[in-house]
């Protein structure tokens, strides 16, 4: 039982750097200026995007049918189809799955539909097909998403235990103690192994994911907290940071980015 408890906290632990990771990268995004605010310009980049959605479904829930002047039967359906989007809305904030599933099956219409959204112009979101262009999260929710292909709610796991990143590692740079740790490098390796090219219902599905997790979900854990790890649920409400506990933070743009925790000798 105190093995099972142990696993389950390592496995917790790693979550959370996946999460601290990430949030460290958008901040290191954000310091970007020329080409970055150039996709930001772009009326089909992730932030433009983000804001149509929340403009459209702001309309959507919130403006009166009954000054469009529908007949009765379009009347009802059109306050059916709100009520049922209101409610899975809601129930995003708690994190239910098929809500979720629900809400960004929604997204996908709205953003092929009314936006126009296709092969062409999906690329100012999340450049597929530049390579040097992807991020690291870019790159890790590319490689989440394929793996959730094959192992649903084990991707994460499997992806773990492929690659031996669940267990203590000495990092160069980092002192000569084990620690806890996911970096960049690792996940440009890991992608350069894995990747393959997507069609473009699979581009859109990650491009709806992140647009989805920035709006109503939960920010870059969004998709880490659905998995399934060592037979727990991975969505935690958080680990609390303790510098007396031998729990560090560390952050490099270079060497090691995320969270890092002091294995005991």
């Amino acid at each position: 039982m105190l093995l099972g408890n142990s696993l389950n906290t390592i496995w917790i632990i790693v979550i959370i750097l996946f999460g601290l990771l990430f949030v460290y990268l958008r901040y290191l995004d954000t310091r970007k200026p020329a080409a970055t605010i150039s996709r930001r310009s772009d009326p089909y980049s992730l932030e433009a995007m983000t804001a149509f959605v929340k403009d459209s479904l702001h309309q959507l829930t919130h403006s009166q049918l009954s000054d469009l002047g529908l007949h009765e039967e379009e009347y009802r359906r059109r306050l059916n189809k709100r009520s049922e989007l209101r409610s899975a809305l809601k129930g995003c904030v708690s994190g239910d799955v098929l809500d979720k599933a629900y809400v960004k099956d929604y997204l996908k219409q709205m953003l092929v539909r009314d936006l126009g959204l296709n092969e062409s112009n999906i690329h100012a979101a999340i450049p597929f097909e530049n390579l040097t262009e992807l991020t690291a999260q870019d790159q890790f929710e590319i490689i989440l998403y394929l793996y959730k292909q094959r192992h649903g709610e084990d991707a994460l796991s499997v992806l773990l235990e492929t690659y031996d990143l669940a267990g203590p590692r000495v990092i160069p740079g980092y002192g000569e103690g084990s620690v806890y740790a996911v970096t960049a490098e690792d996940i440009a390796y890991i992608y350069e192994s894995e990747q393959r090219p997507l069609l473009f219902p699979e581009k859109l599905d990650i491009v709806v994911q992140r647009i989805y997790q920035q709006y109503k979900g939960f920010s870059v854990v969004d998709e880490i907290r659905d998995q399934r790890i060592d037979g727990i649920s991975g969505g935690v409400s958080g680990i609390p940071v303790n510098s007396d506990s031998g729990q560090d933070i560390f952050h490099s743009q270079d060497e090691f980015l995320g969270l890092s925790f002091s294995h005991p000798e």
